[in-house]
């Protein structure tokens, strides 16, 4: 495969070395939407960074530990065990002989299921011409448990944060964001549900029924595994601010995750995890240390370099960079 040169992409970003990949579309199984990315996209990046700069997830974190990670040392990264990066992605894997980091949240495999971040984009795509329309829907329900007035005086209190936020994730339309800060800030994770059950209800939306078609099977997780990539942690429920939690709730976190993990591979040898919506604080990080892992990825550069906090300050802080902030350098370059 023809290598691109790397340098001019890290010379404007060049602290990441994790490749965070979400949401795969195809066009047939899987829709279209806002942040997923079909197979071109996925090679241009692999093309761009070059295949012979991507390690497999163990030469990492060995490479990690002993402190001679490269500049230009990288590793693919999965997040929330979707059902396209098995169906799409994993294919092109075994292709290019690359082995990957898949972060699992084990929430969705329990009779609770509690976090319904997945199904919410599901119901989304497949009850609203777009976002626009559904955010719009949103709004007007959403009016019924708060103050309108309240909702608009605080975003309009956070203009700033809204355009920075548009200014490190292209791909988000403002509503979007206005979406995401009011689902972060006005709920929590039960009275999110709560909220979305009764706006599925409207709708006609089973959310249960689509969990097999947005989600890996446990069999289909031991098939990665047994094809040699490594699996780690990204907490049970996936709360939207882990940082928000006590230490008894974000320690019950990682202990459920790891314990589910291991309910589908007893041979599991968990050393890593992603931390989920890059929402962690020094709780977490000491919770991580006791629970022994070795590794841990946060969300994206881009929004580290906006913060004061040192970029990989350890190694249960390494960042890693949006595969569509890639691509979008890639378009305009």
């Amino acid at each position: 495969m023809k290598t691109l040169h790397v340098k001019k992409y890290c010379d404007i970003n060049p602290f990441y070395h994790g490749i965070m990949f979400h949401h795969f579309h195809d066009g047939k199984n899987f829709k279209k939407s806002y942040s997923s990315i079909n197979k071109r996209h996925f090679l241009k990046i692999i093309n761009y960074v070059g295949k012979d700069n991507i390690l497999n997830p163990k030469d990492f974190i060995k490479k990690l530990i002993k402190k001679n990670l490269e500049r230009k040392s990288l590793c693919l990264t999965f997040d929330d065990a979707l059902k396209s990066q098995i169906k799409i992605v994993l294919p092109l894997l075994d292709k290019l002989n690359i082995k990957a980091f898949f972060f699992i949240y084990t929430d969705i495999y329990s009779f609770k299921k509690k976090n319904l971040m997945e199904p919410t984009r599901d119901f989304i795509q497949t009850k609203f011409r777009d976002f626009n329309k559904f955010y719009d829907f949103f709004w007007k329900n959403f009016n019924f448990y708060y103050d309108s007035k309240i909702i608009l005086k605080f975003m309009n209190k956070n203009k700033k944060k809204i355009k920075k936020i548009k200014s490190i994730y292209h791909f988000y339309s403002i509503k979007e964001i206005e979406y995401r800060i009011i689902r972060d800030v006005f709920f929590d994770i039960e009275e999110f549900n709560s909220f979305m059950k009764k706006i599925f209800k409207i709708k006609n939306y089973k959310f249960e029924e689509n969990y097999k078609k947005i989600f890996m099977t446990e069999k289909e997780i031991n098939f990665l595994i047994k094809k040699g990539h490594t699996v780690g942690l990204h907490s049970n429920t996936h709360p939207h601010n882990m940082s928000k939690l006590n230490y008894s709730q974000q320690k019950l976190e990682y202990v459920d995750n790891i314990k589910n993990l291991k309910n589908i591979n007893r041979s599991l040898n968990l050393l890593s995890m992603s931390h989920p919506t890059g929402s962690y604080n020094e709780t977490t990080l000491r919770i991580l240390k006791k629970l022994k892992i070795k590794i841990g990825f946060n969300s994206n550069t881009s929004t580290l370099k906006n913060t004061k906090k040192k970029i990989n300050s350890s190694n249960l802080e390494i960042a890693r960079e949006d595969c569509r902030n890639i691509l979008n350098f890639l378009e305009i370059n």
